[in-house]
């Protein structure tokens, strides 16, 4: 009779593994979204050169000074400052960790990682305008979102 209950608690705790691995990761894509009119394409950037445009030599000043308004930072509970900015079709947006934790951040479905006061260059584009975007940060879901117009 013991070993049956033990069969079954290996069997229960195998399922609960399986659906933690498999089942639940359904929820979480590190995909894009089904929409495929929306992209949305990452740039290597880490400084500024002459014409404005982002050099290894660069600083975090200046970059922040170089995108502007054309940033959004995400603060130590995942907040979205702004919380709901709207960006022209084809605008690189500087995504600006500014908190001491590593974390992931879901722009339209796809999973960025960003170390401590990590940040990235992504340019927002869609086919169809305007567009609104959701932004999960790390346990937040729907942190924000941003309007892609014409």
């Amino acid at each position: 009779m013991k070993t049956l209950l033990w069969i079954g608690a290996a069997v229960i705790v195998g399922l609960g593994i399986w659906w933690l691995t498999n089942g639940k990761s359904s929820l979480v894509s590190n995909s894009p979204s089904p929409s495929v009119s929306t992209s949305v394409s990452e740039t290597d950037t880490t400084g500024i050169g002459p014409s404005g445009t982002a050099t290894p030599s660069s600083t975090y000043s200046q970059l922040v000074a170089l995108y502007g308004t054309n940033r959004m930072q995400f603060g130590q509970y995942c907040q979205s400052i702004p919380a709901a900015p709207v960006y022209k079709n084809g605008t690189k947006v500087m995504f600006d960790n500014r908190s001491g934790n590593a974390r992931n951040i879901t722009i339209n479905g796809v999973t960025y990682y960003f170390p401590s006061y990590g940040y990235r260059v992504i340019t927002l584009s869609s086919i169809t305008l305007p567009k609104t975007t959701t932004i999960n940060c790390g346990g937040a879901v729907n942190s924000g979102t941003i309007l892609i117009e014409k």
